[in-house]
């Protein structure tokens, strides 16, 4: 989590602080057709997608957690079809996905930022693995 977010467990739940979090809004549509209303938050390594927590003020209950193996394709200016797909330690694998859905924001413009931000992220995340392979492993 950035150093502006922090996530907490509890029991199987991982609660997150959403006080000075860049959350944006999003309709998650599934594979299967369901639906949820969900906040999406994009960290270095991770996307999440956070519920508010009714009980506690300014938190949230994460959903889901995912490394940003993303490939984002947009369908249409409100909607981005994203997979996320599960962490294989053979390359040669078929990778698995783990979240495949539409996520349908309120504007073209939550659109283009979230889009962004997991391309920004995914650089990122990329980056910080060079540099850990570039260092041996350290």
């Amino acid at each position: 989590m950035s150093s502006q977010s922090s996530a907490v467990r509890s029991g199987h739940l991982q609660f997150y602080w959403l006080y000075n979090s860049d959350l944006i809004a999003c309709m998650v549509v599934s594979k299967d057709g369901s639906q949820a209303q969900r906040f999406l938050a994009v960290d270095v390594y991770q996307m999440s997608l956070v519920e508010p927590e009714t009980k506690r003020l300014g938190w949230g209950v994460v959903k889901f957690a995912g490394l940003l193996q993303v490939s984002g394709v947009e369908d249409d200016s409100r909607a981005l079809n994203i997979v996320i797909h599960k962490p294989s330690s053979n390359p040669h694998a078929k990778p698995l996905p783990i979240l495949q859905a539409n996520f349908i924001f309120a504007d073209h413009i939550r659109c283009i930022i979230a889009k962004q931000r997991l391309a920004k992220g995914r650089i990122q995340a990329r980056r910080m693995k060079m540099q850990r392979i570039a260092g041996g492993g350290d």
